[in-house]
């Protein structure tokens, strides 16, 4: 995997941020990251370096049955970039190794932001969401319908929650979302924040469902009112 990997690299030498326009393909050096929980739809990262130089990080899927999920990532990161978001890691090039779907992306250097640091950026990672593509809308009604086929008739707070939506009659926006905006997807590099790991990303009917997300995993939340 490792030399096709220098092989899509050579092919894509303009689009990698390194300015050496004579790359040699054997000074890439391939590094396989771990990752401790290993299923089929686990990605396999490969970093990339070009003579100790942090060049970009190639993604993977352990099974190809996966391809599709690994192709949506990228094409919602390539979604919010093109939308003029640059909170959001770069895409390099992608292309197929032995059938299995690649691409290469930015390598964000920075610190998970700590519980401290989001509470006190809390409104820039908001704007940040709230400047994600917005593609239609859908009323409390209908989430409350989508919610009650799963919901426990037995969860207090769900029910309540139910209450509240059906009662509201608002309509919300639709749009591209996250899915699992949690701080450890949220890096604090030296000049801003980046979102990465955007695995479970798509069109969702919940616009801002990732800045509700987040205020909760870093608030003491504790009831429905709150």
């Amino acid at each position: 995997m490792t030399e096709k990997i220098k092989q899509l690299l050579q092919e894509n030498r303009e689009k990698l941020p390194i300015r050496d326009l004579l790359i040699d393909a054997n000074r890439f050096c391939i590094t396989k990251m771990c990752q401790r929980i290993v299923r089929n739809d686990t990605k396999v990262l490969f970093l990339v370096t070009y003579k100790g130089v942090f060049v970009c990080i190639v993604k993977t899927m352990r099974d190809v049955s996966f391809n599709e999920k690994l192709k949506r990532e990228k094409a919602s990161q390539e979604a919010l970039i093109h939308a003029g978001i640059s909170s959001v890691p770069r895409v390099y090039f992608d292309g197929m190794i032995n059938e299995h779907y690649v691409y290469g992306e930015e390598i964000v250097a920075g610190e998970l932001i700590s519980k401290d640091l989001a509470r006190r950026k809390e409104s820039e990672i908001v704007g940040i969401i709230r400047s994600f593509p917005v593609y239609d809308a859908i009323s409390t009604i209908e989430i409350a319908r989508i919610f009650s086929e799963y919901a426990p008739a037995d969860d207090k707070n769900i029910q309540a929650l139910l209450r509240i939506l059906y009662d509201k009659e608002l309509m919300l926006k639709k749009g591209l979302t996250h899915s699992d905006l949690g701080r450890p997807n949220i890096m604090q590099s030296s000049d801003k924040l980046y979102i990465i790991d955007w695995e479970r990303a798509g069109d969702r009917p919940f616009y801002l469902i990732d800045a509700v997300y987040f205020m909760i995993k870093t608030r003491d939340v504790k009831t429905v009112e709150e």
